[in-house]
């Protein structure tokens, strides 16, 4: 009779590895029931596209990660706007825990396309590239990018565009959903086209744009304007060639569509500005030597810098009546 004991005792020491089974089987079915879901939300997606007007195609969509991640590798995504902007990678992956699907993480890789009429074709690769869509208790949604070490190529003339490092988040205010608050910080950029080479050592902005619901469909710009619509920059710092430049306010649209309003400025060596000026197209380059040169001496005459506020009216941006910018109208 007494061998029973020890076979009871034997017995007992298999309960725990039993019970790890069970624990790995069901978190493998979790996992298994996350990537259907994973991959239904993909096709759904891309259905809720193609009925707005996107043009989508991709490859393969398959699950993988298992057990530390829930992935889903979406091969040769190509996406075609309703306006003509095209995007296509090598591969975009899709990662978000198994007991938390209400996060995603996008991850494009190898290289990918971004082209536009206008702007030509673009070849992009970044050593890091991730973005992620989350739902969030108090402010319904956000929004997150990272870019690290990027370089883009256009196909047509060779113009290239670097950027060091790239922080981006969007997400509604807490307080008023129908209000959009990017905070962006950039470092390292340059371009270079044409023989011109702009650098923006720094840019850093938090900024809101008010009365978000009227931006939907055809005519939403006078749509927002006639809501009250606001973009609210609450700090923004340049830094860019060797001039420094921080603005803050608020501007809307004037009856004709061009931004109007007034930025509070700080303008270190504004000198530097006049390459960009003329590069980026906003002024001619006899504009932008001119505008320099007005503010060079308004800087002597104030200590090294200029502190005057940005007047934004038909269709120029101006600082104590010398025009800096050629504005844009928005449709």
């Amino acid at each position: 009779m007494t061998p029973q004991p020890k076979r009871l005792r034997r017995r007992w020491l298999y309960i725990p590895f039993a019970v790890a089974g069970v624990i790995v089987l069901g978190y493998y079915l979790l996992w298994r029931a996350g990537a259907e879901e994973m991959q239904k939300g993909v096709a759904q997606w891309v259905d809720d596209q193609r009925a707005a007007g996107f043009r989508v195609e991709h490859g393969d969509v398959r699950p993988d990660g298992f057990p530390f991640f829930l992935r889903v590798h979406i091969d040769s995504p190509d996406v075609t706007t309703p306006e003509g902007w095209r995007w296509r990678a090598e591969r975009l992956s899709l990662d978000a825990l198994p007991y938390e699907l209400n996060k995603l993480i996008f991850s494009p890789a190898g290289a990918q396309t971004v082209s536009a009429e206008g702007y030509g074709e673009w070849r992009i690769a970044a050593d890091d590239l991730r973005a992620s869509i989350a739902a969030d208790e108090a402010r319904g949604w956000s929004f997150s990018a990272t870019v690290g070490d990027a370089e883009a190529v256009r196909a047509e003339d060779g113009a290239r565009a670097t950027l060091g490092s790239l922080i981006f988040d969007l997400a509604p205010d807490a307080a008023n959903a129908t209000t959009l608050i990017l905070s962006l910080a950039a470092k390292d950029i340059a371009l270079t086209a044409d023989d011109a080479e702009t650098a923006v050592g720094r840019f850093e902005t938090v900024m809101g744009m008010t009365e978000t619901q009227a931006l939907n469909g055809r005519g939403a710009a006078a749509q927002w304007r006639g809501a009250g619509g606001a973009l609210i920059i609450n700090g923004l710092i340049a830094e860019i060639e060797q001039a420094t430049l921080s603005v803050a306010g608020s501007l809307g649209l004037d009856p004709a569509h061009y931004p109007a309003g007034q930025l509070r400025a700080e303008i270190v060596n504004p000198a530097g500005l006049a390459g960009p000026l003329s590069d980026t197209g906003v002024l001619t380059r006899e504009e932008a030597d001119a505008a320099a040169a007005g503010l060079t001496l308004m800087a002597i005459a104030g200590g090294g810098k200029v502190a005057a506020p940005i007047d934004f009216k038909d269709g120029a941006a101006q600082i104590a009546g010398i025009k800096i910018a050629d504005l844009p109208k928005v449709e």
